[in-house]
């Protein structure tokens, strides 16, 4: 699985290229796990990061991608793979580009959802250590161990 950093990184270089972009046509292969559907039309506002995930704010859905193990987004045509899962075909004005979703292992996923709407997606995220407000203090360690009846590895990890 892509590393936080790497996600991160993903979402600002992401963000210079196809905010701004109408999607006009998708295509994919896997209906269970690339749920693309209410995305046509849409113009990608923003894209943000909520753990590991990728959120693309449209007009009015939000589009979560998960990268899985080896999951990539290409931007470009010539990205001919063989794990080639999911295609997002967008257009600015008289500018069009290919967005693939490549995965070689095949545990990403594509869903798009009404703004905010995570229920049993990521509705058990920490912390995000790259937020501003985020403080690991002693007693929030504290308090997290306390409640718990876990393992302290279980908790730790």
């Amino acid at each position: 699985m892509p590393e936080l950093a790497e996600v991160e990184t993903l979402v600002n270089g992401l963000k210079s290229k196809i905010i701004g972009y109408r999607i006009f046509d998708i295509y994919h292969e896997d209906n269970s796990r690339f749920q693309p559907m209410g995305s046509i039309g849409q113009v990608i506002n923003n894209i943000s990061r909520k753990g590991k995930f990728l959120v693309f704010s449209l007009d009015n859905k939000e589009m979560l991608i998960s990268l899985g193990m080896t999951g990539k987004l290409l931007l470009g045509e010539n990205n001919d793979s063989n794990h080639r899962r999911c295609m997002y075909f967008l257009i600015n004005g008289n500018e069009r580009i290919c967005l693939s979703y490549v995965d070689a292992r095949g545990f990403g996923s594509i869903k798009v959802v009404n703004p905010g709407d995570y229920s049993g997606i990521m509705l058990k995220l920490g912390p995000d250590p790259l937020d501003h407000d985020f403080e690991l203090t002693v007693n929030y360690q504290y308090n997290l161990i306390r409640k718990s009846n876990k393992h302290i590895k279980a908790i730790l990890l």
